[in-house]
């Protein structure tokens, strides 16, 4: 334990030496340059570069800190107009949006019907009917979703310029009725044409519906025949058209049931007779 108390007692004195040593040199150092003159001699033109040269660096930060607060007031205006849009369109799309595909499948259904009919005046009337009804629901669904672009408009926190962006990306939906009117107009003036070209088509030859019953109908089963798609039902009567008389060929043809096979007219009209048949 004494040379352990002998150690510190060594290294506290050593401490001290070093301390008194610093001191006296800091104030040598000191009292030299007190005693030391000094002059500061600063003309104009130096003293200007040196406030011009601080302007400088403080008029860059400035514009840096205000480029920097202008960016993210601009992101942030983007992401807050993004989302608005974003549930402004969800909205108008769970008002109307159902509707508008509802009316593509009226549309396609329509159309094909108007395509593959078989020449009924009850089925024409039934068309007549069905494209009456679209057209009320078209002139539904435009009332609808002005009232709904009205009314999400004037609750929106958007400026001006942001409502009038709404509006523009809303026009599409406008040109998608619009696309849908003109195709009505077009189913209308097909209707028209094929209702006259009916008129002027004979009545087929009721052995050639029997024949048909007895050659193709039957055996092909009637229950399958109605249950199965065009596309099969094609096949399968092409493969039995094939055995099939010349002059049976030429009457298909004749009444329009055959081009290079049987036709989507051929297939009602073979349709037709299988349900006459269950």
């Amino acid at each position: 334990m004494s040379e352990n108390s002998k150690k510190i007692e060594k290294a506290t004195l050593w401490d001290w030496v070093k301390a008194i040593c610093t001191l006296v040199v800091v104030g040598v150092v000191c009292y030299k340059i007190y005693l030391t003159p000094i002059a500061l001699t600063v003309d104009f033109p130096t003293l200007l570069s040196l406030l011009l040269a601080l302007f400088s660096v403080g008029l860059a930060a400035l514009f840096y800190f205000k480029a920097t607060e202008t960016s993210n007031t601009f992101y942030d205006n983007t992401y807050n107009f993004t989302k608005d849009i974003a549930q402004l369109l969800a909205k108008i799309e769970s008002g109307f949006g159902e509707k508008l595909r509802n009316l593509d499948e009226g549309y396609s259904s329509v159309r094909d019907y108007i395509q593959n009919n078989s020449s009924s005046s009850k089925e024409i009337d039934d068309t007549k009917q069905k494209i009456e009804g679209e057209k009320q629901e078209i002139e539904k669904v435009l009332e609808e979703r002005n009232k709904i672009v009205r009314q999400l408009l004037e609750q929106s926190q958007l400026q001006e310029e942001e409502k009038e962006a709404v509006a523009n990306q809303l026009a599409e939906k406008e040109k998608e009725l619009e696309a849908s009117q003109r195709e009505l107009t077009r189913m209308n003036k097909k209707l028209f044409v094929e209702r006259i070209r009916r008129r002027e088509e004979r009545e087929i030859d009721p052995r050639m519906e029997e024949f048909t019953k007895d050659f193709i109908v039957r055996e092909l089963d009637p229950d399958l025949i109605v249950k199965l798609p065009p596309s099969r039902i094609r096949r399968k009567v092409d493969e039995v058209l094939n055995q099939a008389p010349r002059q049976y060929i030429e009457d298909l043809e004749k009444h329009g049931f055959f081009e290079n096979g049987i036709n989507s007219d051929g297939i009602n009209f073979i349709r037709r007779l299988a349900k006459e048949l269950i």
